[in-house]
């Protein structure tokens, strides 16, 4: 541990958002702030603060179910009520909004969660989910990319009008070949429609120099194939229960990709600081909109 002379912190060391110096709590994001030091204390560098039983918070959990009647609200942290003013009456986390932490799951062999993690302040990505009575179901995911502002909401309009256009689609028959050749026509065009929400977004918010943003990944389940379409680095995988049959379904539209394609290693393109940088996605300033489009037979 160092000793040093510091000042009273003015910003939120989770958010930057600013704060008082006697504030126990930050406002914008709820966040426990540690005890400001007296004038000219000395002070010693500590880890930061833990969950109650010592590991990281696990903002993947589901609140339980209240006990406290209905309509109660209940922290996603310690389980304590939720004050009025929209924090925890115990800990003083920020109550959790639907579109920071939501599950969904339209049939019992189908679910997903979507979850704004500990990275970030808000949860810029999104999923929409569809499934039926049979072997049917429809999962999208779209990313909002981080460094333009508003791509939560262009994540968001783009899962849902995409599923919603493939839940809607007409089931093809005929052969294998013939209906995966709709399927992939399909998902073209969904992605496609995210595409044009995306760019909607834009044009509602009056199209800023950083339009919102987003990559996209969809899913069309069949009883005997699945068909994926992609745009970006959003990743389809097929996790068999034989590990071995495991296999991923997209490959990631990246410079690292590129890279790699061109003849380093993956070390070498990972070593690279651009190799995350995508080359592909949905929105006002995308250059090639277009997914790519796999199918596999399911066994």
């Amino acid at each position: 541990m160092i000793d040093d002379l510091r000042p009273a912190p003015t910003s939120c060391p989770t958010c930057a958002a600013p704060i008082g110096r006697d504030d126990a709590f930050c406002e914008a994001c709820g966040s426990t702030l540690a005890p400001s030091p007296p004038d000219g204390a000395v002070v010693a560098d500590s880890p930061g603060v833990a969950a109650p039983d010592g590991t990281a918070p696990r903002t993947h959990l589901l609140a339980p179910a209240s006990p406290l009647g209905p309509g109660a609200t209940i922290c996603h942290v310690c389980g304590a009520a939720i004050d009025d003013d929209g924090f925890c009456s115990e800990c003083g986390q920020r109550a959790r909004s639907r579109r920071e932490h939501w599950t969904e799951s339209p049939a019992p062999w189908v679910g997903g969660v979507c979850d704004k993690g500990i990275a970030h302040a808000g949860n810029e990505d999104a999923m929409a989910l569809y499934a039926d009575g049979s072997d049917f179901a429809v999962l999208v995911v779209c990313d909002g990319v981080t460094t333009a502002p508003d791509s939560d909401k262009a994540s968001l309009a783009a899962a849902q009008v995409a599923c919603a256009m493939l839940a809607a689609a007409a089931r093809p028959t005929g052969s294998f070949a013939t209906r995966l050749t709709v399927w992939q026509h399909e998902l073209g065009a969904a992605c496609a429609a995210a595409n044009e929400e995306a760019v909607g977004i834009a044009h509602a918010l009056g199209d800023p120099p950083e339009p919102p943003s987003c990559t996209f990944v969809a899913a069309v389940v069949t009883d005997d194939q699945v068909s994926v379409a992609w745009c970006g680095d959003s990743r389809a995988y097929w996790v068999a229960d034989d590990a071995a049959r495991s296999t991923a379904l997209s490959i990631d539209h990246s410079l690292g990709t590129e890279m790699i394609a061109a003849g380093l290693s993956r070390e070498q393109a990972e070593a690279d600081p651009t190799c995350h940088t995508i080359t592909r996605w949905l929105g006002a300033d995308s250059i090639d909109p277009a997914p790519e489009l796999r199918t596999m037979a399911r066994e």
